[in-house]
């Protein structure tokens, strides 16, 4: 379920830092509403995460009636898209405020880091959910 999770932290990830770099560029953002921006991003990234948290429960509990791999699985969707959309929205504002192209930033670097933090919250999920029960 890594691929699964890890392009969606991806794309989520990609396409928060996409709206915030568009709002930097046509100034309807500033670099002083990271607050409000932030908390708007993780807003939505709460709402897809628990959407497509439920759906990854769901899925991988079909698919090998583990219950701790399904609760797993499902909580580290709703982790790690919070986490995509945190990071896509403050990583080009933070940028913009040290006067560096927030741009650097978009598709592969966004990419990059959830990828890495995906697997990261998948591992310590796993960790302590399943390993306990083994």
């Amino acid at each position: 379920f890594i691929p699964m999770l890890l392009g969606t932290c991806g794309n989520t990830g990609t396409q928060s830092a996409t709206m915030v770099i568009r709002g930097l560029a046509t100034g309807e953002i500033e670099s002083e509403d990271i607050f409000h921006v932030i908390k708007r991003e993780v807003f939505v990234g709460l709402l897809l995460g628990c959407v497509l948290g439920i759906f990854g429960f769901v899925r991988v509990y079909i698919s090998l009636q583990d219950l701790w791999l399904s609760l797993s699985t499902g909580l580290t969707f709703l982790c790690a898209l919070v986490v995509a959309t945190l990071a896509g929205s403050s990583l080009p504002l933070i940028f913009e405020r040290l006067k560096l192209d927030p741009a650097v930033l978009a598709g592969p670097s966004i990419t990059t880091i959830m990828d890495m933090l995906g697997l990261i919250i998948y591992f310590e999920m796993a960790k302590h959910l399943i390993l306990p029960h083994l």
